[in-house]
């Protein structure tokens, strides 16, 4: 369907033995013969003369979801009437004209339906194909088996099998499979048009490499339960992953063939070579462009660059891939998978009336009716019956499988990756990481307020809690290739229930501590970044806002993880702000703004730093006084005013090579006038400040910085950080004066003497008249 769009276990060998056995269409060579119509063309007559004793077994039919997305009335089975026209490719009289025999019905589920629970829609999706059927009882018949399917076509009637589009829909259970299982679904396609938790699809970057041990698990679960393993839709290691694994003759429900149009939707040659072994089966699709190369290539080409003309797919194209996968892989291993009523179909193949022509075509291009019946029926029966023996086997020699993704796989996928963090153009860490489903580890280079080396060490339960953690800080001048260097101290976190025992060791002193934190806790390390990573990985904010416990020191806060759209989030540190982050593509950090906090950081994704060497050089910069130091550390501007002492303490930060005024310090909105903590004014005596009197005391000062004028807060409340301006308590507002300075201030500055108060930073000078008060 067109929507939006490890050790390997040994297979059986005895696939080939087994099949070779199998009585494929009992009872159809002496079934009564179909009314076959009346035609001149001989070929049309052999297509005709085919489909009337044999069942023409359709792999991909989207008529339920054609049906649930019906704009007229959604999911009402009996307002789209087959009996009657209907709007797609699907309706009773024309399943009748295409001599229709076995059908299997695709109760998709799209790729981004965990938003609102992909195995309940699967659920539903299942029960409206059942009311399909039943609606139409002279029409079709539930098939449960190979046999069911022969049967049914004996009767007159449309065998009908469902298949499921997505392993996303089972949301990583067994169980769930089983019971879907239990329901009808006779093949599930293990991915859609995204990678899953636990195999990749054909239809975005890898993030396996094919199938995890889960994915793995999933596929022998299929092979005992007799439930056919779909293999469209999958990137070409997943489907040579599940080729290794499989016991059982596998499908591809609706794919063709990539040689001859190279989309990603098709099977590569080498994978065809591979289904005489297997014993499977390609069931050719009809969509336009998964079966014409030039209109593929013009689909997707920009529309500036497109010809005017759009290139026609047609049933000859069709043709061409049935004939390259029989040449490549054998006439034995060819079928059919329409999928009408889910993609846009060639010419001469516009509905399900028009299976006979394609079977003439392909009689006029010499296939006898014996190879013709392979196609129509016969291939896609011997694999579903070498399914079923198969089951029959493992069945008696194994119980259904108890295995979880948490056990073989965890929540937290294998990965790798590096963070380089900013203040201005100044680097003030580098920190390179990998994880697997029960590990992580990252080295980090910190410059704050000194160079540091330290290796984290966290072990993941399966869920991708740590379990304990080990940060080893090492003397960063003597890393080398070989060695981290000397160890210059250790701190360890030990995860119990409901507690984190933190043991610190550092120039021979030991100190303990036990903060009282839940089992998904992160701890809050200063401008480190994995923790969040690591957080993310494991499907944090996945299903909505949340809070995660984080470990700050000996107390716990809440740490917001809040869905932004799309790919985008937003992170509510608890007392610092919000950062902006773009998510990965496996789920992580690509970028972290944390403009909006305290610390005006920003974190990129590359793929790789060298740690050690960086960390080599940033100790050599600050042993030649070239080194990042404090970030904004705190300083004092005192003064004489009247014989007064006048204070104001206040945060120094740096330019650090950034645009200060109208961009890092927005115009026209309450500045904290500093760093940190808010910047206060305390005076021993009156004073007059520009035009307002203010009397002897402490007071919190913020601004407004304009590009022409600035306007100065004096505030009462004290002790309070930059952040937490209550209007309210403003005591005066007075304008100050704006003029430019000949060099550039790299240091945040404010001087207090007789005459102003001034602040300076960057090429800015803001003023303000100071004198004592009468």
């Amino acid at each position: 369907m067109i929507r939006r769009e490890s050790v390997r276990a040994g297979r059986s060998s005895g696939i080939l033995t087994l099949l070779a056995g199998t009585v494929l269409l009992a009872g159809c060579a002496s079934a009564p013969d179909r009314p076959v119509p009346a035609t001149d063309d001989p070929h049309v007559e052999v297509a005709y003369r085919v489909l009337s004793t044999t069942p023409l077994i359709d792999g991909h039919n989207d008529l339920p979801w054609a049906i649930r997305d019906y704009d007229v009335a959604p999911m009402d089975v009996e307002a789209y009437d087959l009996r009657q026209r209907t709007p797609g490719h699907t309706d009773l009289e024309r399943l009748r004209a295409g001599m229709v025999g076995g059908q299997f019905w695709s109760v998709y589920v799209p790729a981004d339906a965990a938003d609102e629970g992909a195995a309940r829609v699967q659920l539903e999706q299942i029960d409206l194909a059942h009311r399909i059927i039943e609606r139409y009882p002279e029409s079709f018949e539930l098939a449960l088996t190979a046999d069911d399917a022969v049967r049914i076509f004996e009767s007159g009637k449309v065998a009908s099998m469902l298949g499921m589009e997505g392993g996303h829909a089972i949301e990583n259970s067994l169980g769930a499979l089983r019971t879907f299982h239990d329901l009808g679904a006779r093949y599930m396609t293990l991915t859609h048009s995204a990678n899953i938790d636990w195999a990749d699809s054909c239809c975005e970057d890898p993030e396996l490499g094919g199938l995890s041990a889960f994915g793995e698990e999933v596929v022998r679960e299929m092979n005992r339960l007799g439930m056919l393993v779909d293999l469209s839709h999958v990137s070409p290691e997943t489907m040579n992953d599940a080729l290794d694994v499989t016991a059982a003759p596998v499908i591809f429900s609706h794919s063709s063939a990539f040689a001859v149009t190279r989309h990603l939707r098709n099977v590569p040659d080498a994978v065809l070579r591979r289904m005489p072994e297997n014993g499977g089966v390609v069931m050719v699709t009809f969509v336009t462009v998964f079966v014409n190369e030039d209109l593929r290539q013009w689909s997707e080409r920009p529309e500036s660059e497109r010809s005017a003309e759009r290139p026609e797919a047609t049933l000859s194209d069709v043709a061409d891939h049935i004939e390259h996968i029989r040449d490549v892989a054998g006439v034995d291993h060819v079928g059919i998978g329409s999928d009408f009523d889910g993609a846009t179909t060639p010419a001469g193949l516009e509905d399900v009336s028009t299976f006979p022509a394609l079977l003439a075509e392909l009689s006029r291009r010499g296939w006898t009716e014996a190879d013709l019946r392979k196609l129509a029926g016969e291939n896609v029966l011997r694999v579903w019956r070498g399914a079923e023996q198969v089951a029959a086997r493992l069945q008696a020699e194994r119980p259904a499988s108890v295995a979880t993704f948490a056990a073989l796989d965890g929540r937290v996928r294998t990965g790798a990756g590096a963070f380089v963090t900013r203040l201005g153009t100044d680097t003030l860490a580098v920190e390179r990481f990998r994880h697997d489903p029960m590990s992580f580890e990252a080295d980090v280079v910190l410059r704050v307020p000194e160079t540091r080396l330290i290796r984290y060490r966290a072990e993941l339960d399966h869920d991708g809690n740590i379990r304990t953690l080990t940060a080893t800080e090492y003397d960063p001048a003597g890393a080398t290739a070989e060695s981290l260097g000397p160890t210059t101290g250790r701190t360890m976190w030990r995860y119990g229930p409901g507690q984190v025992e933190v043991t610190s060791r550092r120039g021979g002193e030991t100190r303990e501590t036990t903060v009282d934190a839940r089992a998904e806790a992160i701890p809050f390390i200063d401008m480190v970044h994995w923790p969040y990573e690591l957080a993310m990985v494991r499907g944090i904010a996945r299903d909505g806002e949340q809070e995660l416990p984080m470990i700050m020191g000996e107390r716990v806060g809440g740490f917001g993880f809040i869905p932004a759209g799309g790919s985008r989030l937003t992170l509510r540190h608890p007392y610092r702000g919000t950062m902006e982050v773009e998510r990965a593509t496996a789920g992580g950090i690509r970028t972290l703004d944390a403009g909006n906090t305290t610390r005006a950081l920003v974190v990129e994704r590359v793929e790789d730093v060298a740690v050690v060497e960086l960390a080599r050089r940033f100790a050599s910069e600050e042993r030649t006084g070239r080194g990042i130091g404090e970030l904004s550390g705190r300083a004092d501007a005192t003064g004489s005013v009247g014989g007064g002492r006048v204070v104001v303490d206040y945060g120094v930060p740096r330019k650090r090579g950034r645009e200060i005024f109208g961009a890092l310090v927005p115009f026209g909105e309450v500045w904290r006038t500093g760093a940190n903590r808010a910047t206060h004014l305390t005076t021993e005596r009156n004073l007059m400040i520009g035009d307002a009197r203010v009397p002897a005391g402490e007071y919190t000062l913020f601004t407004i910085p304009g590009p022409d004028r600035w306007t100065l807060i004096i505030n009462r409340q004290t002790g309070i950080t930059g952040t937490a301006h209550d209007p309210s308590a403003d005591f005066a507002r007075v304008a100050m004066e704006v003029g430019e300075l000949p060099e550039t201030v790299e240091n945040f500055t404010i001087s207090v003497d007789d005459g102003a108060l001034r602040i300076r930073w960057d090429r800015t000078e803001a003023s303000v008249p100071l004198r004592p008060a009468r």
